[in-house]
């Protein structure tokens, strides 16, 4: 059995109200969060439906952010420890102090960091099954 999940709030607020109101009006307006909409026979206008699908959108593009923010962080990281501190592949590079680490994004400055990075791209690897 396949089940679905609303994962948006506003579309689950904006699905309840329109559930949970028994009013006969042909059009009505609800305010929300993020400005009122314009329902026409419980069902969301056009201009509506686009401001819910302009925050969705918002939504998405705040989180795509914030998902990319480790893996950048990371990027970082390696070229700061190849093009400014001259580390190999596969070299260790120790952390310590409040100047080195200030290359992290959210590090604690009383922490060592002992990082390492090792590239499969430039040599020859191969895996062989048994």
């Amino acid at each position: 059995m396949k089940t679905t999940h609303i994962q948006n709030p506003i579309i689950t607020a904006l699905l309840s109200v329109l559930f949970f109101t028994a009013t006969p009006a042909w059009s009505q307006a609800i305010d929300t969060r993020i400005g009122k909409f314009d329902l026409e026979l419980g069902v969301p206008t056009k201009a509506s439906a686009e401001k819910l699908f302009d925050d969705m959108d918002f939504q998405r593009a705040c989180q795509a952010y914030l998902w990319a923010l480790p893996s950048v962080g990371f990027e970082y990281v390696l070229r700061e420890q190849r093009n400014v501190l001259g580390a190999k592949n596969g070299d260790v590079v120790i952390y310590k102090g409040y100047q080195n680490v200030g290359r992290f994004l959210t590090p604690n400055v009383t922490t060592p960091y002992t990082l390492y990075f090792y590239c499969t791209i430039d040599c020859d690897v191969s895996v062989k099954s048994a």
